[in-house]
């Protein structure tokens, strides 16, 4: 007996909106499984802004400059036919309102913070004061200082302001962070002094890598800026991590944080 193929509603529409987009260039983004936490990018950020409500599927402005944002060349191509704009603007929005939902909201924000002398006795860096996290609730997510976005390379393809998505964007997290030293074994300690002994001696010379994987969580309803141009967000912080530097060869400190609310739970 032959079992009768059912594609549902949901399916069958996204293959079409799929079929459409890809005959123009554009491809229904996939997130790698194995990776929960991405860097924050242009594109990831967009995204993520999708996933926690903050910009809308149904909002024909953060549509536009959503496609302008993932597939280049389509503005320059499309941009000046209203028609073909319009068809564009509304396969996407049913491709977002479709895939929203599968988006990443958890990202991995970077700084830099300026450590001390390592002190062998204790196996502890202590951090710059300048650098020092003491109580931080509020992180800088992006800031694009240019006042506009470049999604592409090359000079084919335009700069523009936007008008939905932030230029700044900050996260006020549930669980502030106070960093003022880095306890850090021997061995990686040995390891960050012979780098920081090999590199060229400037202002830079002490420089760690601070990553923080931060889960976005929505609106921030204590946010006192209406402006979409700059936006407060909401956030847990789950981890962080201390490396070397960018290429991230040694992994000087780690810690995992609880939520608020599941500490409260445990207590009890």
């Amino acid at each position: 007996m032959k079992r009768k193929l059912v594609i549902s509603n949901v399916v069958r529409n996204l293959l079409i909106i799929g079929g459409f987009l890809a005959a123009l260039g554009m491809t229904i983004p996939v997130q790698a499984a194995d990776q929960k936490y991405t860097p924050v990018t242009l594109q990831t950020l967009s995204d993520a802004l999708f996933k926690i409500g903050v910009l809308r599927y149904s909002d024909s402005l953060a549509v536009d400059e959503y496609i302008r944002i993932h597939h280049c060349g389509l503005y320059e191509q499309y941009g000046g036919d209203d028609i073909a704009w319009t068809r564009l603007r509304e396969a996407q929005a049913r491709e977002l309102e479709l895939m929203t939902p599968t988006f990443n909201d958890y990202v991995e924000i970077q700084g830099t913070i300026m450590l001390g002398a390592y002190d062998f006795a204790s196996s502890r860096f202590e951090i710059d004061p300048e650098s020092a996290l003491k109580n931080t609730g509020i992180i800088d997510v992006v800031e694009y200082d240019g006042g506009s976005y470049e999604p592409c390379v090359g000079d084919q393809y335009k700069l523009f302001v936007p008008r939905a998505h932030p230029l700044h964007l900050t996260t006020r997290i549930s669980n502030p962070l106070t960093l003022t030293s880095l306890p850090v074994n021997r061995q990686a300690g040995d390891q960050m002094v012979k780098i920081i002994n090999s590199r060229v001696q400037n202002r830079v010379t002490r420089s760690a890598l601070l990553v923080m994987r931060v889960h976005l969580l929505g609106p921030d309803p204590l946010s006192g800026s209406t402006e979409p141009s700059s936006l407060t967000v909401t956030g847990d912080l789950d981890e962080i991590l201390v490396y070397d530097g960018p290429e991230r060869n040694v992994l000087l400190y780690t810690e995992k944080f609880t939520k608020p609310e599941d500490k409260k739970k445990s207590d009890h």
